[in-house]
């Protein structure tokens, strides 16, 4: 992503922490900038074959901090930029520059249902906090002075892969402003009109109605084909079993069937007056819809597998089964629009004029407006829309629980294949200049934890060793199984000193992490990010409670020893947003205390990048 060191030049003992900002998001696509002087003027990246394109961390308090984005297929092979190099490439020069200034390397992950959109924010939000910690840069600067007589200076590396079905356009479509008018237009698909507010009766069909093939059923589908991630939307013309089941999604949006207007009613009523909502049943033509869309994707998946670890991947790909899903989505929607309500409920006056001045509505034919819940990443935001919206919102929420297991093994994928490759080229690359090597750390959100801890474990079958040790890790509410580390489990070679990681592995847990509920109910056991990693062997994890922005860590013990951090008291709020956009405590991760301990795994012990890992 970038580098820290133009941020805390000046007094390194200060101890002063800089109030977190949020950047402000336009919602667009991320703004890149051609940087040929890093960390110092001579440093260029690309040099000799081109210059390399880098996103500018926004915010006054955060000048000349910038990070690169490399991007990733389904696959795990990284994308090409425009003009057809690689930026893995231009980094490797980068780092093997004989005036290379960089003392370390950050190479971080995001998480579930992010597009690039998503992850740019999810990147600002994150490294712009990091950036903003002048108290742990200056202790940064002090012990990389000490250890290699350079001044601190980290090149921040943000992962992007494909882990969203439908991308940020689908929300702008069903957004009825100016800028949602254009986004829709640039797809093909204008946003749909409202017929009816969220409040009144949706005009139900029976359930066991095909499709109508009328217009509005036609506008919903463009829009879910437009707004499909680009990789996915490309599988729909050799898949007719793909779109039909889109088809049967679309057609339940503009005509709810009986069950799903009552469930979309029962969140309208649980939001507005606490009433005991129906039990939902999905009706049968959309369970079947699910399945086969989680069957074709699936399919989409393996065909597009490269090498021999893939093209026989045996590794079962789990879904939630699509009646429980729509059961928790009515659950979530119900929650989080109730928790809008209460937020707003302070003044009905100050609600209204402020709704009124700053939130885009959409008008049913009898002028009345409602807010509706739309998905994004795990976190939602409330917009005006009509009831086709409402229960369009509800159905994408079922797939987004039920398709979760296809993009944890997707994680997986990315990580042993894509990022492990970056991490070897950068390491060989940081190998062959003269001095001390600089320190690698990976970070992962979410199922971004998936993505880090497989890069360092590694193919499941044949792999050579990493180059060097990573010197850090920091699975940041993990979406991985608890007990996925412990010795014979699917990540437990990465822990132990013939591991490939030299220092701590921190695991934050919260049990107010309310976006990772499903995860025991459809993965058969509670995830890292709620309760730590919990297994026995090699090592039982040490427990440490999150301090304060001035806590000491004991984070020693050998290389790749697991310590869990119960966040539970900083990792526990929902709050509106940018945008409106709710977020809810899984993503609530940028407050110093988070920050902090991940600068104190970063600069925890004194284990060597430069030994080489068994894996």
């Amino acid at each position: 992503m970038g580098m820290f060191r133009g941020c805390f030049r000046g007094d390194r003992a200060s101890r002063t922490r800089v109030a977190k900002t949020t950047p402000p998001s336009d919602k667009k696509t991320p703004t890149t900038t051609t940087d040929v002087t890093l960390a110092a003027p001579s440093a260029t990246v690309g040099s000799g074959t081109s210059t390399m394109p880098t996103i500018p961390v926004k915010g006054a308090t955060r000048p000349g901090v910038h990070y690169h984005l490399v991007s990733y297929s389904r696959d795990g092979s990284e994308k090409a930029e425009a003009d057809g190099t690689f930026r893995s490439d231009a980094l490797a020069r980068a780092l093997s520059a004989p005036d290379c200034p960089y003392t370390d390397v950050f190479v971080s992950s995001h998480g579930y249902n992010t597009d690039l959109v998503d992850a740019d924010d999810s990147y600002q939000r994150w490294m712009g906090a990091m950036a903003d910690d002048t108290a742990d840069l200056a202790a940064a600067d002090v012990a990389r002075r000490a250890q290699t007589g350079k001044p601190f200076a980290a090149l921040l590396i943000a992962v992007h892969w494909p882990s969203k079905l439908w991308t940020a356009k689908l929300a702008s479509a069903l957004l009825s402003s100016s800028d949602s008018d254009s986004d829709s237009e640039q797809g093909g698909v204008k946003p749909a009109v409202a017929t009816r507010s969220l409040g009144g009766a949706p005009a139900a069909t029976s359930s066991a109605e095909g499709a109508s093939g009328d217009a509005a059923v036609e506008r919903e589908l463009a829009q879910l084909v437009s707004t499909m991630n680009e990789e996915d939307s490309a599988a729909l013309a050799d898949r007719p079993a793909l779109k039909a089941a889109l088809s049967t999604l679309a057609d339940a949006a503009v005509h709810p069937p009986v069950e799903v207007a009552a469930a979309a009613a029962a969140v309208d009523a649980g939001a507005a007056a606490g009433a005991a909502a129906v039990q939902p049943v999905l009706p049968a033509n959309l369970h079947k819809a699910y399945v086969e869309l989680a069957t074709e994707l699936a399919a989409v998946d393996k065909a597009a597998a490269v090498g021999d670890d893939d093209k026989d991947d045996d590794e079962p790909v789990v879904t939630m089964d699509p009646g429980d899903a729509f059961v928790e989505a009515v659950k979530e929607l119900t929650a989080e629009a109730a928790t809008a309500a209460a937020k707003a409920a302070p003044s009905a006056e100050t609600t209204a004029a402020a709704a009124a001045a700053s939130t885009p509505t959409a008008a049913d034919d009898t002028g009345t407006t409602a807010p509706v819940v739309v998905s994004r990443g795990l976190g939602t935001f409330l917009v005006g829309a009509a009831t086709t919206a409402a229960t369009a919102a509800l159905l994408r929420r079922t797939a987004i629980l039920t398709l979760f297991g296809r993009f944890q093994h997707r994680a997986r994928v990315v990580g042993r294949v894509g990022v492990r490759g970056l991490l070897a080229k950068l390491m060989a690359a940081a190998a062959t200049t003269a001095g001390p090597a600089p320190k690698f750390h990976l970070a992962g959100h979410s199922l971004g934890s998936h993505v880090v801890s497989s890069a360092l474990v590694g193919p499941r079958r044949g792999g050579v060793p990493l180059p060097a040790k990573v010197h850090s890790v920091a699975l940041v509410q993990g979406a991985v199984p608890a007990g996925a580390y412990g010795a014979g489990k699917m990540y437990g070679s990465m822990l132990g000193h013939q591991g490939p990681v030299a220092g701590p592995v921190v695991a934050t847990y919260s049990t107010r992490d309310g976006a990772l509920w499903f995860y025991g109910r459809a993965y058969g056991g509670e995830p890292l990010g709620r309760v730590g990693a919990d297994h026995q062997q090699p090592v039982v994890p040490r427990r440490l409670v999150m301090g304060g922005v001035d806590a000491t860590y004991d984070l020693g013990g050998g290389g790749g020893h697991m310590v869990n951090v119960d966040a539970s008291a900083v990792v526990d709020k929902i709050e509106p947003g940018i945008g409106g956009k709710l977020v809810g405590s899984h993503s609530d991760v940028t407050d110093p205390p988070t920050t902090h301990l991940i600068w104190a795994a970063a600069l925890a012990g004194d284990g060597s990048p430069a030994e080489g890992a068994t894996r």
